[in-house]
């Protein structure tokens, strides 16, 4: 639950690509949607800020308790306050991350608490969404090129597709692609494996056969 656009675009980056998610940027929106899926499809986790058009995150949950006994939820709040603080976690909250956000801090956090409590795994996306395999040295955006490549037809696939696929339509300066595309090709090259560009802003994945086998 979010209202702040710069925030929701950085959750699309974060998050999007792992997990399905929906946004709402109102108390009342996720209510709705709660009753209409809270017998077969209940939210494994909510991310919510603390005040939105219609209301403020404490009054909210003191309404809906019922609500929050079912669903772990983690604050991402714009208020440093240590009585705010000391409810939600009385109250079960998994975190209270204060913005701005640290993405990567973020993120970290978010995997240590979902982990521990083993929501994780219901969480992700199912397992035919993932990549074929995972080479362990590629950070996230590495493995989403890496895939884009692997799961097109001749192991070709174009810059504009592999940017849409991953950042799903944001805006991506064309330098943060060529950043994750060096480093890309850099490890894989310790593999044998080569990323060859073609005409048309097209690029090819070369010799990667032997690892299929």
């Amino acid at each position: 639950m979010e209202n702040d656009r710069q925030v929701i675009d950085l959750y699309k980056i974060i998050f999007d690509v792992r997990f399905e998610t929906t946004y709402f940027d109102k108390f009342s929106q996720f209510q709705a949607y709660y009753e209409k899926n809270k017998e077969n499809n209940v939210p494994a986790m909510l991310i919510s800020t603390l005040s939105l058009s219609d209301g403020n995150l404490i009054e909210f949950f003191n309404n809906h308790r019922d609500i929050f006994a079912e669903i772990s939820f983690y604050i991402v709040a714009d208020i440093d306050d240590l009585e705010i603080m000391r409810f939600f976690y009385k109250n079960k909250a998994m975190g209270y991350h204060i913005k701005p956000i640290n993405s990567n801090e973020l993120i970290a956090n978010l995997e240590w608490v979902l982990s521990k409590n083993q929501i994780l795994k219901k969480m992700e996306l199912p397992v035919e969404e993932k990549p074929t395999f995972i080479f362990s040295e590629l950070t996230s955006k590495e493995q989403q090129i890496f895939d884009c490549l692997l799961s097109s037809k001749d192991y070709i696939c174009s810059r504009e597709a592999i940017t849409d696929k991953i950042w799903r339509g944001l805006m991506v300066h064309e330098k943060t692609f060529d950043v994750h595309l060096c480093n890309l090709r850099s490890k894989l090259s310790k593999r044998g494996i080569k990323i060859q560009k073609l005409g048309q802003g097209n690029y090819l994945l070369e010799n990667i056969e032997k690892f299929l086998k």
